[in-house]
């Protein structure tokens, strides 16, 4: 198509492209931000929270086991942002290890939990009659019971690791 504008036609080829991906995520969490600002500040935290146990070894200022006898429950300072524990170790450090074996846990836990109960789910739905009600009354018992007293009872009973706990939750 060409206009009356030899100068326009030649041009048009140099117009901006349509805003990419990164753009368009980066205008939505803007808008969210402004919308909802408890969630944005909320969102901002759990991020933090997930980049302090991933980066959390790496950015440690101590080692998290390491004591020191002459700062035994010495409140926080510039050293020492969260203080000291019993054993004079770090506090900070101490989280930043922790955060990730938490967020570990708990994510494959849910991991773990949520192919269990698809595959049950899929085994009530393919297996009707009979079949489905007894599988879905055992599913209400376990129900009715809490949940950490089942996850305390199976720890104990088999040998207290991190894998048994991520089973057990």
């Amino acid at each position: 198509m060409t206009t009356q504008n030899p100068a326009a036609d030649s041009l048009a080829h140099l117009t901006a492209p349509p805003p990419g991906p990164l753009a368009g995520m980066l205008k939505t969490i803007v808008t969210f931000s402004k919308r909802k600002p408890i969630g944005a500040f909320s969102a901002a935290i759990i991020a933090l929270l997930i980049l302090m146990a991933i980066f959390g070894p790496t950015l440690a200022p101590y080692d998290p086991d390491a004591g020191n006898a002459a700062r035994v429950l010495k409140p926080p300072a510039l050293a020492y942002p969260m203080g000291n524990d019993q054993v004079g170790r770090d506090i900070l450090s101490r989280v930043m290890y922790g955060a990730r074996v938490s967020l570990q846990v708990s994510l494959m836990s849910v991991i773990f939990g949520s192919l269990v109960g698809v595959i049950i789910g899929t085994v009530s739905a393919y297996f009707e009659g009979w079949f489905d009600a007894v599988l879905q009354r055992f599913v209400d018992a376990l129900l009715a019971i809490p949940l950490i007293v089942i996850a305390i009872m199976l720890v104990s009973l088999v040998a207290p690791t991190l894998n048994n706990l991520i089973f057990a939750l």
